[in-house]
Formats: structure tokens, sequence, C-alpha cells
């Protein structure tokens, strides 16, 4: 109760809504839903689709990378344990198309002392392009602007996600949700 009063000795009291229950429309459904176009979220999802899972991407954002991308934050890596490349798979596939565009530098296993080779610059905008066409090879639906804001409840796990868009709120069913958000929202 000495939570709930102020230093006057009188309650305070939270205005609430209580918003009428309604129902959302089944957007789609799909295998994996991943939810968080960074570059975690791109990677489960090129790696899902091409698994031949029916896979959905939702980004809050206008486009892939995460702050790799929208935040400029132009390094990669490091790709090596200081002495030889120890990186691979979608991530390397990733670096090899940008180094083919002259939009990135070839990784060097060196100290980390040496900043500017051990950390891969970039170039943001090239990230995007290569992003988008590698999700699109994969075939994977990428929904822009759609925040994640819940998950569909079935018998005791996650079959879906709730998101909200400028279309509104819906929902889309899933055997998988892949959670790749920055802070864990689902």
């Amino acid at each position: 109760a000495g939570a709930a009063e102020s230093s006057m000795g009188k309650t305070s009291s939270k205005k609430t809504l209580i918003e009428p229950s309604r129902e959302i429309s089944i957007l789609d459904e799909a295998d994996v839903v991943v939810c968080g176009g960074g570059p975690a979220g791109v990677g489960a999802a090129i790696s899902a689709a091409r698994n031949g899972a029916k896979t959905i991407l939702l980004e809050h954002g206008y486009c892939l990378g995460g702050t790799a991308t929208s935040g400029l934050m132009n390094r990669l890596g490091p790709y090596h344990d200081q002495e030889k490349i120890i990186l691979g798979g979608i991530p390397w596939e990733i670096l090899q198309r940008l180094i083919a565009m002259n939009a990135a530098a070839s990784p060097v296993p060196c100290l980390q002392t040496d900043p500017d080779k051990y950390w891969v610059p970039f170039d943001p905008e090239a990230m995007k392009y290569v992003l988008d066409r590698m999700v699109e090879e994969a075939g994977v639906k990428v929904l822009f602007h759609s925040y994640s804001v819940g998950l569909v409840p079935g018998n005791g796990r996650r079959s879906g996600v709730i998101l909200e868009s400028k279309c509104g709120r819906r929902a889309i069913l899933a055997k998988v949700v892949v959670d790749a958000t920055g802070d864990g929202d689902m």
C-alpha cells in the first residue's frame, strides 16, 4: 500500500482504458516467422527459406540490416581469430557479395590493436542492396514497417505472431517463431 500512496497520504489512482475485444484478421500462414530484420534475423530467414520453409520476415524499419545499415554502423566482423578466417556461412556470403561490388574490404587476420584491419569496413547502402537480393533469392517474404507486438497462443507453444502496421493489427500463423529482435521482444 505504501507504494500506492503519495507523500500526502492519499492513494494515487492510475487511469486505465478497457479496450473492447476484436477479431484480428489472419494475414498469412508460414512455416517460419522471423521477427527482426537485422543481421541475425536475415540470416535466420535465409537459412529457413533455403531449407524449404515458407518464411516471412517482419521488420519494423524501412530496410534490412539493423544498425549495420540504418544505423550506419559500418564495420563487420571480426571474421577471424587474429590468425585465420573462422567465420563462414551466410555472413561470409554477404561479405563476398559486398567485396564483389567493391563495397567492402577483405578481412585480414590481425591483432585487435589494428582496428582498421581487424574490423571490415563496408558501404551500408550496398549492404541494403545485398540483403534485399539475398532474401528475395531465397524466397523470403519481407514485411517492412511491421511491428511484432505479441504471440498467438496455441496449446502451450507459440503458434504465430501478432503484428501492427499501417494496415492495422493482424496475425500470421506459424509453426516456428524466431525472435531476432534487438531486445528479445517476442
